[in-house]
């Protein structure tokens, strides 16, 4: 039998079946520098390779190129700004033992494509990437660990991820794209950088993500519908005093009817004009005093969340806020600013 494979630095090519079904517990291809393909089924069905090492001179690995008997723990894509294109079921396996693979992405690939979507447990992204991909619906993907240099979450990156309980968005990212967390039910926590600019229609939508405060950033200029649609939280705070556009079911449903709206004194009516379309009718309507004396206020075309002014965002924290009256009225929303003084 077969033990242990050293690919050297002169071997351009591996063959298609080249050692299917042989008992290899190494795979050694660090020094593999030449390799350009892996045809298909070459390592099918190998006894037990505990780590993969796909060099970043490789360009196409074929079906069923990595199809083991059992998961395999790593897998690593060397870093690379070539595309690689990976074959159905390319790292796929006979028996789930258990296992979940981590896998490092140094480089553009569809991992979709060549893993089965309750494989993988961990991803980390090399600094080479830019974006995310997509991990759709890959049920045990636990943790992931973005790049310094991502600038987009792909549309539907990590869709239906129930398991994902831990993402870090790192500064640097400038955009969430369309449901690339919906259906996250395991995530617990967001923080969004300051350099989001675009947060896509469904991002974390029924992500059931609880936030004690959800910070959106001044860099924050366009929010999707439905974008935070089933977070559950005590507040939303919004840092700048020049609305984002705000469509209007992006904080809906009745996770919210317990919610607040925090934004800056003064800009109540800005953010109300930002969350429905010019010259419609908006009904606020205030509520309270609270216990602590405060009044909250309610517009219908955000789903009952209600709005509180702040002067200092520290003032949150501390529940010190005291909003601005509003009497109970009917409003033309293209010229109501001036009642929010």
């Amino acid at each position: 039998p077969i033990v242990s494979i050293d690919i050297g630095n002169t071997v351009d090519s591996i063959g298609r079946e080249a050692f299917s079904e042989c008992d290899i517990s190494t795979l050694n291809m660090r020094q593999a520098s030449s390799l350009k393909s892996i045809g298909e089924d070459a390592f099918y069905k190998c006894s037990v390779v505990n780590e993969l090492y796909i060099p970043k001179s490789v360009n196409i690995i074929g079906n069923r190129a990595f199809f083991q008997r059992v998961i395999v723990l790593h897998v690593t894509f060397e870093d690379s700004e070539n595309p690689l294109d990976i074959g159905a079921a390319s790292f796929g396996y006979f028996y789930d033992n258990g296992r979940k693979t981590v896998v490092y992405i140094g480089r553009k690939v569809d991992i979709s494509h060549g893993f089965d979507e309750k494989q993988i447990g961990e991803v980390i992204f090399g600094d080479k990437m830019t974006e995310t991909g997509c991990f759709e619906n890959f049920k045990n993907l636990s943790i992931v660990k973005l790049g310094k240099n991502i600038k987009t979450i792909s549309s539907r990156a990590f869709y239906c991820c129930s398991s994902l309980s831990s993402i870090n968005i790192p500064e640097g990212v400038e955009e969430i794209q369309q449901s690339s967390f919906y259906k996250c039910v395991s995530l617990t926590h967001i923080d969004l950088p300051n350099t989001v600019k675009i947060i896509g229609d469904d991002a974390f939508m029924y992500s059931h993500v609880i936030c004690t405060h959800l910070i959106i950033p001044s860099s924050v200029q366009e929010i999707g519908d439905q974008a935070f649609a089933g977070l559950s939280g005590d507040s939303i705070i919004f840092v700048t005093s020049i609305p984002p556009h705000i469509p209007h079911y992006t904080f809906a449903n009745a996770y919210h009817s317990n919610s607040t709206i925090y934004v800056p004194r003064g800009s109540v009516g800005a953010y109300l004009s930002a969350s429905v379309s010019p010259g419609t009718i908006g009904i606020i309507t205030e509520t309270g005093p609270d216990d602590k004396g405060r009044k909250y206020y309610y517009i219908n075309t955000i789903h009952n969340c209600r709005f509180t002014e702040y002067d200092n965002i520290e003032d949150i924290f501390s529940g010190t806020i005291s909003p601005t009256h509003i009497d109970n009225t009917t409003i033309n929303i293209e010229n109501n600013n001036d009642i929010f003084d």
